[in-house]
């Protein structure tokens, strides 16, 4: 799995090396995407066991990781009358 291009963090020079990339590359995510290909932004990349996701900086990190990882590994219920 090759490291993502992209930067994930909530700092200033972050937004600044991110919005570079887009601008280099005329906003064109898609082709962003399928350069970085494989990676953790790779499309489907979602698909992959909660132990693989953990291990990658964009989600170990995650505020709300634990919880997703719940979903993941446990199912997810939606109560509806």
């Amino acid at each position: 799995m090759n490291p993502p291009r992209f930067l994930f963090k909530f700092t200033k020079e972050a937004a600044e090396f991110n919005a570079k990339i887009l601008t280099d590359n005329n906003f064109d995510l898609d082709k962003i995407i399928r350069q970085q290909h494989p990676s953790q932004i790779s499309y489907s990349s979602e698909f992959k066991s909660s132990f693989q996701l953990q291990e990658q900086e964009l989600l170990h990190s995650h505020p709300l990781w634990s919880h997703l990882k719940d979903i993941l590994d446990n199912g997810a219920s939606f109560p509806l009358n």
